[in-house]
């Protein structure tokens, strides 16, 4: 435990703060032991990480905390932690610091001590700088942004993780999946986020997927049992499509009698009057249907149409087009998750 002062780290073989040794920085005895970086300049090191000590129940946990004025600090180890194989109690690693310059890093594999035995590894987010994760990390253990920016990449926090915002951002780049969202202590419903939501706690040009909302609706029904089997939990999200037909989990959500391992071809009928029809699913909670028309097929070109000429009901929802006016129209329809 306590707080260890360093000026300088540098790769193993090379003199600085630590030594010039190969053995790993070991941080944590029954308490959270933390490394304070509080040199001028950029520090880069393939050192490895050992949270707590080698024994079994040991609680010990790390802080990595980049304070200097004019100086980020990456750590480049293929993997960043070293395993203890013998851990049978879940240790905490927090990244922080008040430096606000460029990113820090950790480009290595982030993982567990002993997955199956307890011995999981979480993070959390701390202070007002930013940490990249960019290794293809393997931790089971919860996700936290407690303040500033934590910078994902699309593979930083594994597919199964629950990521919890209670303060501070997630910097996205590409597309991040996780299994659940928590928004200042609320779960939020499966579907993508973007820099674009409403919470304000997401920047950058990437997606963050979440699989799994809260009991009920979308999340409930595609975790079920299919006509197939289970849905693969990689292959959950809204706009997944597992039985590649060309509908996304969410319209067969929405459709009756759609099954996400079963392929249609359809999810609607067309009358010889021009009715386009659809049977919504009585018991689908948490979206809204429209009716999207266009004449041109171009991504900008659809209009949603007012009900009516839309007409809906608890079990359906059609169109009726004007034959001959237009002479070409299109229609469709628009399945919306709610946040």
């Amino acid at each position: 435990s306590g707080t260890i002062q360093v000026t300088k780290l540098e790769n193993n073989g090379t003199a600085s703060s630590v030594g010039a040794g190969t053995a790993s920085i070991r941080l944590g005895s029954d308490a959270t032991a933390t490394l304070e970086y509080i040199g001028t300049t950029d520090s880069s090191t393939n050192k490895v990480v050992q949270i707590g000590t080698n024994t079994a129940t040991n609680t010990g946990s790390a802080a990595i905390l980049n304070n200097s004025a004019s100086g980020k600090l990456t750590f480049t180890a293929t993997t960043f932690n070293q395993v203890v194989g013998a851990a049978t109690v879940a240790r905490a690693l927090t990244l922080g610091g008040t430096y606000t310059g460029a990113a820090n890093g950790i480009t290595g594999v982030i993982q567990d001590h002993n997955t199956a035995g307890g011995g999981i590894v979480s993070l959390t987010k701390e202070g007002a700088g930013t940490w990249a994760l960019s290794g293809a990390n393997t931790y089971t253990g919860d996700t936290t942004v407690n303040s500033g920016v934590l910078a994902v990449n699309g593979t930083s926090i594994p597919n199964t993780g629950k990521l919890v915002i209670a303060g501070g951002m997630v910097d996205l780049t590409n597309t991040e999946t996780v299994y659940t969202l928590f928004l200042g202590g609320v779960q939020k419903a499966a579907g993508d986020y973007t820099s674009a939501d409403p919470s304000a706690n997401f920047t950058g040009s990437g997606t963050l997927t979440v699989l799994s909302g809260p009991p009920g609706g979308f999340s409930s029904w595609i975790a079920g049992a299919f006509a197939n089997g289970t849905v693969p939990l990689d292959k959950r999200g809204p706009h997944d499509d597992p039985d590649n037909d060309g509908i996304s989990n969410l319209v067969e959500y929405a459709i009756a009698s759609q099954d996400p391992t079963v392929g249609k071809a359809t999810t609607g009928t067309l009358t010889a009057g021009g009715t386009l029809g659809f049977t919504k699913r009585l018991d689908a909670t948490g979206i809204t249907y429209e009716i999207e028309c266009s004449t041109l097929l171009t991504a900008v070109s659809w209009t949603t149409l007012p009900k009516p000429p839309v007409v809906e009901s608890p079990g359906a929802i059609s169109y009726t087009f004007t034959l001959g006016t237009p002479v070409k129209n299109f229609a469709r329809l628009k399945v919306t998750q709610l946040p």
